[in-house]
């Protein structure tokens, strides 16, 4: 017992000695995370005959895995081979085959990386004779037809069943929302948890939680988009904490198609691109579903019917809107915690 525990100090310790129930670790780089992990397996091993088939180690990368097999076997006399160490992906890969054929599928798969799916879609493109870099703009006939499906009182909803019948041709697409649902999701487990503080980056989405170590509030930037007329990386600067700050607009997705810009955020009212004057729209608020939401609608409304609906639900959210021509816009709720090197207008509900 005493060689498991030398060299380690009263936390890692604990963490060593913790026998029942689950148990979470929070540490920084190079804190001693592998040792605290290869004693931990060496204790259970040795104190509570725990049988080393029974234990599950798994690290982010096979060099990791390696460290850790090693470091177990200079611990204990035997067994260490019998422990499944190995990263996250080897140890789905040899569950799936082993047991895929459970799904019926055939257990002789072969799974693509990345690069892989690229060269795939490639090929299959080739063949069927599509130009990935020819971008089609449909018609105004076409678009007029579409428009047709929009039209959310068609949506029938079953309270019994909890299920949403749509007319044929219409479909819902929730990746507006996804990423604010996802961090409205892990924040609940970091409550669960009982964590103190931590930022979440979902591209696009940041959702702070809680403040920094020493109880300040995190700061979050807010980008400057490619197309703004404004020069530096940021618009501005939120001092945040329990906050979602999404930002969306149409400078990241986007063609040019003789002399003209066409991105991905559509107007419902036309089934064209949004073309209101924003160039990118953030919401501030506590809901990172509302506010994913919200900032592709406050972009496809423009200022006035932005500040018009803000007035009405400002107990709900705040924004940030950088307008063509590169003025900023906000709304007075987050005056006290925005810095800026920008002049800017606040909006008031007056």
């Amino acid at each position: 017992m005493n060689e498991l525990l030398a060299g380690l100090n009263d936390k890692q310790k604990e963490a060593v000695l913790h026998f029942e129930g689950p148990l979470l670790i929070l540490a920084g780089a190079g804190s001693g995370k592998t040792r605290v992990l290869t004693h931990r397996i060496a204790y259970l091993i040795e104190e509570h005959q725990v049988p080393p088939y029974h234990i599950l180690a798994l690290t982010f990368t096979n060099k990791a895995a390696n460290e850790m097999r090693e470091r177990v076997n200079n611990i204990i006399e035997y067994g260490a081979g019998s422990i499944w160490v190995s990263t996250f992906h080897s140890t789905c890969v040899r569950i799936l085959r082993r047991f895929i054929d459970h799904l019926g599928y055939d257990n002789a798969f072969t799974i693509y990386d990345s690069d892989d799916q690229k060269s795939l879609m490639k090929d299959i493109c080739k063949q069927l004779n599509i130009d990935t870099k020819k971008y089609k703009v449909p018609s105004d006939k076409t678009i007029n037809h579409l428009l047709k499906n929009i039209d959310a009182s068609k949506i029938e909803w079953n309270n019994k069943t909890n299920l949403a019948a749509l007319p044929e041709g219409m479909e819902i697409d929730l990746g507006g929302i996804a990423k604010g649902y996802t961090s409205n999701r892990l924040t609940q487990i970091f409550k669960e948890y009982q964590l103190t503080g931590g930022v979440l980056s979902l591209g696009g989405n940041v959702q702070t939680y809680g403040t920094k170590e020493d109880g300040s509030k995190w700061k979050i930037a807010i980008e400057n988009p490619s197309n703004s007329p404004l020069s530096g990386d940021y618009l501005g600067v939120l001092k945040t904490g329990n906050m979602a700050v999404i930002t969306s607009g149409g400078y990241e997705r986007y063609f040019e198609k003789n002399g003209k810009t066409y991105h991905h955020i559509l107007d419902p009212a036309t089934g064209k691109p949004a073309n209101h004057g924003v160039i990118s729209a953030t919401i501030v608020s506590k809901d990172g579903t509302l506010a994913d939401g919200l900032s592709t609608s406050l972009f496809i409304m423009g200022k006035e019917k932005a500040v018009q609906y803000w007035k009405k639900h400002k107990e709900q959210f705040d924004f940030v809107l950088l307008l063509k021509g590169g003025k900023i816009v906000i709304s007075e709720g987050i005056e006290k915690i925005f810095t800026s090197d920008f002049d800017y207008e606040v909006v008031r509900d007056e």
